[in-house]
């Protein structure tokens, strides 16, 4: 092969491997979206911590820092929303 051909086909093989990046990356609206969701998650679970907190009389943002091995339940239209946005984010 000659080095005009092969360069082409180099060339070729990189264009190629753009499109497929085009198609297989995420939009930022997408990124964003899915981001909003979780944020709103989080902000939920570090209020139940907190609440938790004051319960336990520890300092408030112990549990949210550290974890807590106890049951969180949230409601499915909420996990729907990030499931919703995930799947944007996929490109499902």
């Amino acid at each position: 092969m000659s080095e005009i051909e092969d360069n082409l086909t180099r060339a070729k093989n990189l264009i190629d491997a753009s499109i497929n990046d085009l198609r297989t990356t995420p939009e930022k609206s997408d990124i964003s979206d899915l981001l909003d969701q979780v944020q709103k998650l989080d902000n939920y679970y570090k209020r139940w911590c907190e609440e938790f907190d004051i319960e336990e009389e520890t300092e408030l943002g112990t549990t949210y820092r550290d974890g807590i091995w106890r049951e969180f339940q949230i409601e499915a239209e909420w996990w729907h929303d990030i499931s919703l946005a995930f799947r944007k984010f996929r490109r499902d």
